[in-house]
């Protein structure tokens, strides 16, 4: 997993996301803004989610996480229906400034699921309306 801080960012932005976020063993979580945005800010949960309260802290979603989104939300049967549509997101897209796969796999569950796009300037997800 590629944790860095455009990743953070990008999850903390993600309000849809975290609202989907049912803690469970071995997900991955910031502790939000009364740390700074540093990697040893980052955490692995290792105890039992039932005593794990994630009100301040950001969930990053792990590659299979977001993959599961998409198969959830996009009613594809198979692997091969997910990685054909992620192809054709690929083409769709023409920012390359994605660092890693966990963003780039954010970013395709932010527009298949919420029709929003990661604008790198603002550091913002933002909507049709909001262009």
């Amino acid at each position: 997993m590629h944790i860095d801080i455009k990743y953070i960012t990008m999850c903390e932005q993600t309000e849809e996301v975290q609202e989907e976020w049912i803690p469970a063993a071995g997900d991955y979580f910031w502790l939000g803004h009364k740390f700074l945005k540093i990697f040893s800010s980052c955490r692995l949960l290792t105890i039992d989610p039932r005593l794990f309260n994630p009100t301040n802290e950001v969930w990053l979603p792990t590659q299979d996480q977001l993959q599961d989104m998409i198969l959830k939300a996009c009613d594809y049967e198979t692997t091969w229906d997910l990685i054909d549509g992620f192809h054709r997101y690929l083409i769709w897209i023409d920012d390359w400034d994605f660092t890693s796969l966990e963003q780039l796999w954010l970013a395709y569950v932010m527009k298949a699921k919420y029709n929003k796009v990661w604008n790198e300037k603002r550091m913002v997800w933002i909507g049709e309306r909001d262009e």
